[in-house]
Order: C-alpha cells, then sequence, then structure tokens
C-alpha cells in the first residue's frame, strides 16, 4: 500500500505566513509614516512658494505689497542677468549657499547687486567677500541688536543663531551676537550674512521684529538704493549648478531611514525563522560492540580456514610495528638489522628473535598458540 504525500493546507499556509506579513506590514507603516513626517518638515524650505511651517510665501508676500518683485531662480546665470537691467538695486538672496559651485558664487559675489547669504561656510563666503569670515555657531534664540545699523536698530529684537561670523571693523558690521552681519562683495555691492534660515521662515516671520530685519536685509526701504527685484536663489540637491552631488543627496530623507528599518525587520524574520540547533541529544545504540569482536571474528574466520600462516603473519607484523620504532634503526630497516637490534634490546641470542619474528609459518593451532605467547614474551622484553 503507498501513501500519497500531500503539502500544507491554505489554512495552515496561512497561519505560517500570517506572522511575518504582520512584522512587514509593520515595518512598512512605520517606514512611510516617518518618511511622510520628514517630508512634511523638510518640504519647501526658504522656498518663496512654500506656504508650510519652513517655506517663505509670507516674505514674498510683504515684498510684493512693497513692489518689490520676486523672481525664483535655479542657477547663478538667471541670478546674475535678465527681468531687470542690471544695477544695484537687484538683489540675490542666496537661500543655500553651500550647495552652490565655488566658481558660480563668484559670479555672483562680482556684480554691484545686493547679496543676502543664509548660513554660508567658510568657503562661500571666500568666494562672495573678504570682510566676513565664520566664527563659530549659536543657538537660535531671541537677541538684540548689539550694533548701530540702522535696520537692526529698527527691528530690535528678532530670532537668531545658527552660524556666527566675524568681521574687518572698517568694511562691515556686526549685529545680533555675530548672527547678522553687514559687509560688501567681491565687486562692490552691499552683503548680508545670515547666520540662520529662522526669520524668514512662515513660521517666524511674525515674531518679534523678525518681518522687519528680513524686509530691511533684502533692501526694502534703502533709501539710498532700495531693492527693484529679489531673485531668489533656491538650488536644491541635484539640480543643475547644485555642484558634485551624490547619491543620498538626490534621494529624498526618509529612503536612508527606510532601509535601515527594511534591513531590522529582515534580520528580526530571518531571527525568527531560521533553523536553530538544539542540545546534543543522547540516543541508547541499538547493539553494544566489545572493542576486540572485531579481533575475535577474525581470529575464528582464520581457524575455520585453518589460515595459521596468515594468522601467524599478523601476529608478526604487529609485534615488528611496535618494536622496531623503540630500538632506534631508522626507517624500513633490513631484516637482519631488526634482529640485532631486538636480540640487543631483549637479552636474547639472535637465532631465537630470528625465528620468532620472520621464521617458518607454524604447522598446527598448538604451534599458533606457541608462537603468540613468545612474540609476547618478545615483546614485552623489548619495550621494557
Amino acid at each position: 500500500m503507498t501513501g500519497t504525500a500531500t503539502g500544507p493546507s491554505a489554512r495552515q499556509l496561512g497561519l505560517r505566513l500570517r506572522a511575518p506579513l504582520v512584522l512587514a506590514g509593520l515595518v512598512l507603516l512605520a517606514t512611510v509614516l516617518i518618511g511622510l513626517a520628514q517630508s512634511q518638515q523638510l518640504r519647501g524650505e526658504l522656498d518663496p512658494d512654500a506656504t508650510d511651517p519652513s517655506g517663505s510665501r509670507a516674505l514674498r508676500v510683504l515684498l510684493e505689497q512693497q513692489q518689490i518683485p520676486v523672481r525664483r531662480v535655479a542657477g547663478a546665470p538667471e541670478a546674475r542677468v535678465g527681468g531687470v537691467a542690471e544695477d544695484a538695486g537687484t538683489v540675490v538672496l542666496v537661500a543655500f549657499p553651500n550647495r552652490i559651485p565655488t566658481e558660480a558664487l563668484r559670479s555672483i559675489g562680482s556684480t554691484p547687486y545686493r547679496v543676502v547669504a543664509v548660513a554660508p561656510d567658510a568657503a562661500a563666503l571666500s568666494a562672495l567677500t573678504d570682510d566676513v569670515r565664520p566664527s563659530g555657531s549659536a543657538p537660535v534664540v531671541a537677541r538684540s541688536p548689539g550694533c548701530a545699523a540702522p535696520p537692526a536698530v529698527l527691528a530690535g529684537e528678532v530670532d537668531l543663531g545658527g552660524r556666527t561670523y566675524q568681521a574687518h571693523p572698517d568694511t562691515a558690521e556686526v549685529c545680533y551676537g555675530g548672527t547678522f552681519t553687514y559687509g560688501r562683495t567681491h565687486g562692490g555691492g552691499p552683503l548680508v550674512v545670515i547666520g540662520s534660515v529662522a526669520p524668514l521662515t512662515n513660521e517666524r516671520l511674525g515674531q518679534r521684529g523678525n518681518a522687519a530685519l528680513a524686509l530691511a536685509a533684502l533692501g526694502a526701504g534703502d533709501t539710498d538704493k532700495p531693492a527693484v527685484e529679489v531673485r531668489w536663489l533656491l538650488t536644491q540637491p541635484g539640480q543643475a549648478g547644485a555642484g558634485q552631488a551624490g547619491l543620498l543627496d538626490v534621494l529624498p530623507g526618509w529612503v536612508p531611514l527606510a532601509a535601515v528599518q527594511l534591513l531590522v525587520g529582515g534580520f528580526l524574520v530571518a531571527l525568527w525563522r531560521g533553523r536553530r540547533l538544539g542540545p546534543v541529544v543522547a540516543e541508547p545504540l541499538p547493539v553494544v560492540v566489545r572493542a576486540a569482536e572485531t579481533v575475535e571474528g577474525r581470529s575464528r574466520l582464520y581457524r575455520r580456514v585453518r589460515a595459521t600462516g596468515r594468522a601467524a603473519d599478523a601476529l608478526r607484523a604487529g609485534t615488528l610495528a611496535r618494536v622496531v620504532p623503540r630500538v632506534g634503526i631508522g626507517v624500513a630497516p633490513r631484516p637482519e638489522a631488526v634482529v640485532a637490534a631486538v636480540a640487543r634490546r631483549a637479552g636474547q641470542p639472535e637465532p631465537v628473535v630470528a625465528t620468532l619474528l620472520y621464521g617458518p609459518p607454524p604447522v598446527d593451532d598448538a604451534a599458533l598458540v606457541r608462537l603468540a605467547d613468545a612474540l609476547d614474551g618478545l615483546e614485552r622484553a623489548a619495550l621494557r
């Protein structure tokens, strides 16, 4: 009678897959939620069209209410030419100067435009000016002007922090504890360096004097050279003009975190479903065989076929294998050398030793027994 092998039923398969599917679903849900949270947090940062807290739509509206158009540009060439005739009334706001190649920044700094740079590092500042250099960092808190610059005095207390800067005392002025600095570009135009995005965002623009300071930084209300247009240079990672962007710069910010979570989830599933080796289990043997059983069995076979010669050869070979290494006569010695060395070691005559080790085979079982006893005595004498 033969049986038919059957696979697991649909119910059994569902029970097996339920836990892995639930775990994978939880990991996927957490990844999506975190990704959405991060995308909502970072989307539109300093974007003049974005209405989320980190965007700058409110500042754009204030500028346009004062008849100052705002044009968003994506690269240095657009920031330098087009739109309005080149004059000192053009303002270039560089939202993320550290993402822009040095040559592009240098081309912007060589114009007579007013340039507003947000949190530039040392390399970006060197491309724009010789007047200002980074000096450290500070938390974003409410700060007092600490300088006599009219825009800062008018704005009063504002939310500033981030990078701090030091300036040449003859050509630049430092306000708000180094987080807001006035200077000149390489082209001779006004330069404003802001250490943080805080006063430019929708979230903080309406607080304290942030709006007044942001408008003043962009040239609104300037009696000498009022702003006639703001070119808002917003270059995102991976866009043209952003320099050498790596793979992580191009990917959304939540992708690396999602990949890590998927790896952790896969590792947990592997631990849960992987084969485990338990402790060693001692099983009783079905048959216990004595160590001498094979020797006795071979002896009975020799006796049954009356192979006394084969038995004697086996006994002599065993004796030689145990005695020769102890007498120190080298590898594969000649029989004469073996007999002489063993006789000298055992204290027996050489003819007797030669007969025991290399003599004729015994003629019957009794002679085989006597040979075995004699070999045993010779071995004990040679090995003592």
